[in-house]
């Protein structure tokens, strides 16, 4: 039987575990206590030690926890910015899909002005890719830091956008050497994902135009 006196501080009661050990209630721990490991008797028996490990995970619980919430608020301006970077590049992306959808639905009398606009459009695309890379970059790292810092179950941005009531559904974030070291590759995510289409489009105009006798010309 354990000595009550050596129960540890937020100890209230212990009871027997389906399978295996026992479960223990406790008072909430808020994690400026001291390290329940450091208050352990010397030469606890197996049950009390089972309530100090117990304590031990409920304290780091509580630690992790603070500083995650303490991560979201420090989070908060760098997901309202990159809330507008990434609304920006969407528009991006929709001035280019309708410039490009005006060009295949147009007349010849039109196609070199809709060029020119698609053109235009892929430029703005690009920029606003870039963009959002470098802010991605930023919420890459930072998740990663939180990560490694607080713990895997922490970290998430999309918990700081509820937060701030943005909605962060959509954003595309890859991982911290995805926007470093590159290489082997001149592009970062996004812009790579853009350039894609771009090269595509302009394939395909490309295409038209040569069956089409250079339509451009006309």
């Amino acid at each position: 039987m354990t000595d009550t006196t050596a129960h540890h501080p937020h100890f209230v009661s212990a009871g027997p575990r389906l399978g295996w050990g026992r479960t223990y209630t406790l008072r909430p721990f808020t994690g400026d206590e001291p390290e329940p490991w450091t208050l352990r008797p010397a030469g606890a028996d197996d049950e009390l030690w089972q309530e100090y490990a117990a304590c031990q995970q409920a304290w780091e619980r509580a630690r992790a926890e603070r500083a995650n919430r303490q991560w979201i608020v420090d989070q908060a301006s760098l997901v309202r910015r990159a809330d507008s970077v990434w609304k920006a590049l969407a528009r991006a992306r929709k001035t280019v899909d309708g410039a490009y959808a005006e060009l295949l639905e147009g007349t010849d009398g039109t196609w070199r002005a809709t060029i020119n606009r698609l053109l235009d459009a892929h430029t703005a695309a690009l920029a606003a890719a870039e963009a959002w890379d470098k802010v991605a970059a930023e919420l890459a790292q930072a998740r990663h830091a939180a990560w490694r810092e607080i713990g895997e179950s922490y970290g998430d941005h999309d918990e700081v956008a509820r937060a701030v009531g943005v909605d962060s559904s959509g954003w595309l974030i890859w991982g911290p050497d995805d926007y470093e070291g590159r290489s082997w590759r001149s592009d970062t995510p996004m812009v790579a994902e853009v350039r894609r289409d771009v090269d595509a489009q302009l394939a395909r105009i490309g295409e038209i135009g040569r069956l089409a006798g250079d339509r451009a010309d006309r």
